[in-house]
């Protein structure tokens, strides 16, 4: 199976809990919060995470493997001597 790109709503916060908790226990140094903070986190919690402009998952061989979130309000990150295409 080859690699697919998908856009998160909040009905996929479940997939978008499970992806970030990983993502936080194997490099809790690319985030600005810690493990202890977010396991309890209810429902409306991880759909709200969602309701921000993009959330994209990354998936291959069936699983989910890394996900892509822009905050509101944030110009998007770049990389000096790069350029960046639209996503859509």
């Amino acid at each position: 199976m080859g690699v697919v790109i998908r856009r998160l709503t909040e009905t996929d916060w479940s997939a978008f809990r499970t992806i970030r908790l990983r993502a936080l226990r194997t490099t809790p140094e690319a985030f600005s919060v810690t493990l202890d903070r977010e396991p309890d986190q209810p429902e409306t919690f991880w759909r709200a995470r969602l309701a921000d402009p993009l959330n994209l998952m990354l998936c291959g061989s069936g699983e989910e493997v890394m996900m892509i979130r822009e905050k509101s309000g944030q110009p998007p990150l770049e990389t000096p001597g790069t350029t960046q295409s639209p996503v859509v």
